[in-house]
């Protein structure tokens, strides 16, 4: 879509798209966006377009944050979550997580402190600090918000923290630590919910992503063999209540996940990656599953040649779109890039786009500038049909 006014693009990854009042909030790994930082324009992993792809008024992100946000949730309040390897968010310490108003800006609160020289230092009696009192001691991969308010936080970490206000000072602070592995619950302050699996083993290697469904289930995706103990090959489902779901049908792929994504609307998961047999099917990379885990088995993916997928998504008229690093579907060139029928099939009509070159991590439905259908892509994305587009990308679908 040409009228996507994409020029420079970011000049790093994008990790979500989140439509948002009537645009949409990036988040990623950047520090500019169309060249537009500046000393005092700071755009850092997070940044609000408008429907035209231009810089959007409306949220304030302040100083922004340091370090990678990957993962964005929008709550019931009308604030925000996020989640990532992040250290601080306007130069307020944050620990992987944070809640931002609205506006964009930190959720912050004043809270009294130790002060050693309250004599000449009367104000470091109060200190200005993230609401959210919750840190998670590695990278989150995803958040997502529970039907009671609370968090569940995805990723590669192994302890919680909360600081105890009581006997802290500005400059030291007391740092209470709960050890939790992989997937914690965190209440609306930030503490963690001892009722939701702590100390648990986690998982034996690595998470890619994760998707929660509409029932509030948590389904994750990776490349381990167990969590907690019991076998769970590259795909566990997690009830709300953070026990395994053990009726949930998918019953493992023979090779790494790469990704996992869920249509609400739909109500349909789809699998990619360099698997050859997902759930007792075969398949060469890319599976739809319903959301009790069995196979849509009215979608047959067919061959790809040199390569595998490493994304795929299902639309909401049905139709899946599918992005890797192939060269060949069924034998005829599609360069990573194909929007595949109901049944799989790659009708022409859809199929007709120049090479993807970059790789695709997340993926919202909209409309064109002149009202088709349309999908805004994000990831590491340097060029579509020739064309350079700087992490993000509109093409339309006309039906």
């Amino acid at each position: 879509d040409v009228d996507f006014k994409i020029v420079n693009g970011f000049n790093g990854f994008v990790s979500q798209i989140l439509p948002n009042s009537g645009g949409f909030l990036v988040a990623g790994s950047f520090t500019n966006f169309e060249n537009q930082a500046t000393g005092t324009t700071i755009i850092n992993s997070i940044h609000f377009l408008n429907s035209l792809g231009q810089t959007a008024t409306g949220m304030d992100f302040r100083r922004s944050a340091t370090g990678g946000i990957t993962s964005i949730a929008k709550l019931a309040s009308g604030k925000f979550m996020i989640g990532g390897n992040l250290t601080a968010f306007s130069k307020r310490d944050v620990g992987g997580i944070a809640r931002l108003n609205a506006n964009g800006s930190l959720d912050t609160t004043v809270v009294s402190v130790i002060n050693p020289d309250s004599e000449k230092k009367p104000l470091d009696g109060f200190d200005t600090v993230s609401t959210f009192n919750g840190s998670l001691g590695g990278s989150i991969t995803n958040v997502f918000e529970t039907a009671d308010h609370g968090i569940i936080a995805v990723g590669t970490f192994s302890t919680h923290s909360k600081i105890d206000y009581n006997y802290s000072s500005r400059e030291n602070r007391r740092i209470i630590y709960t050890k939790v592995k992989n997937i914690a619950k965190l209440k609306a302050d930030g503490s963690l919910d001892s009722s939701f699996n702590i100390n648990n083993v986690g998982f034996n290697g690595f998470i890619n992503n994760a998707i929660k469904l509409n029932d509030g289930r948590i389904v994750i995706v990776g490349a381990f063999s167990t969590y907690n103990g019991k076998s769970a090959k590259n795909i566990i489902c997690i009830k709300p209540d953070g026990t395994i779901d053990e009726s949930f049908a998918a019953g493992g792929t023979d090779k790494e996940i790469l990704a996992i994504t869920y249509n609400p609307t739909t109500n349909k998961i789809v699998l990619a990656g360099g698997f050859r047999q997902a759930a007792g099917v075969a398949t060469t990379g890319v599976v739809v599953l319903n959301s009790d885990g069995t196979v849509d088995q009215t979608f047959q993916f067919g061959n790809v040649q040199e390569g595998i997928p490493s994304y795929a998504y299902s639309l909401n008229n049905g139709r899946v779109f599918v992005q890797g690093s192939f060269s060949k579907y069924n034998g005829i060139f599609h360069d990573g890039l194909l929007i595949l029928e109901p049944n799989g099939e790659a009708k022409q009509a859809y199929n007709n786009l120049g090479n993807l070159s970059g790789t695709v991590n997340t993926l919202v439905e909209t409309t064109s500038s002149l009202g088709h259908p349309a999908i805004l892509l994000g990831g590491f994305i340097f060029s579509v049909d020739g064309k350079s587009v700087g992490n993000i990308v509109k093409i339309e679908l006309k039906n």
